[in-house]
């Protein structure tokens, strides 16, 4: 079952996954560190189902609210029971953030040991893409559990380190990018 390491890095497009709460993601398809598509597997009515689950190492956010006997008499009568929630609220703003941009997500390894969770989460941090598209644009890319941390809607868990602004992978995207360009402007001479 992928990922099994913390040197797998995934990229989603904005159609291979779901945000399920403010700190877990579904993840329908991706390509994987070869660059090889694993399109999204289908149960036997042809829903797609989910390779994996993916969950932010270092910060909490607040939970969905739990399910009660009523839920099903409220849906039916038209009304959410999970609207306004906290949660809810959580949920709905990391759809903003990462609404139509590709996601590079970068397994980290646990205090086990291991990238996955109790729950068989993949711990992951998720980098958004600097620009909405199939495509990630590491220029304006930015971590998630930063932009939860910035706008208040996560704590960082007890015993855990402050996430990093980005994974060390984009950086050295944006490092190459910086010298291919430097690289590009001393070949091109002065203007003249």
């Amino acid at each position: 079952m992928f990922p099994s390491r913390e040197d797998h890095l995934i990229f989603c497009r904005p159609c291979d996954y779901l945000v399920i709460d403010g700190d877990t993601f579904a993840i329908m398809s991706y390509f994987d560190e070869r660059g090889e598509f694993m399109p999204a597997r289908r149960d036997a009515g042809g829903q797609p189902l989910a390779h994996f689950r993916v969950r932010l190492p270092n910060v909490d956010t607040a939970e969905l609210r739990m399910t009660t006997i009523y839920d099903a008499e409220k849906r039916a009568l038209g009304i959410d029971p999970d609207a306004g929630s906290v949660g809810d609220v959580v949920k709905k703003e990391v759809q903003s953030m990462v609404r139509d941009r590709a996601l590079f997500i970068h397994p980290q390894q646990g205090w086990d040991g291991t990238v996955r969770d109790r729950y068989d989460r993949v711990l992951a941090h998720v980098v958004i893409s600097g620009s909405k598209g199939n495509q990630f644009n590491p220029i304006g890319s930015r971590s998630l559990e930063i932009e939860l941390l910035e706008r208040n809607l996560a704590i960082v868990m007890e015993g855990r380190e402050y996430p990093p602004h980005t994974s060390p992978v984009i950086d050295q995207i944006l490092r190459d990018n910086d010298e291919r360009e430097m690289l590009e402007s001393i070949s091109s001479g002065p203007a003249l």
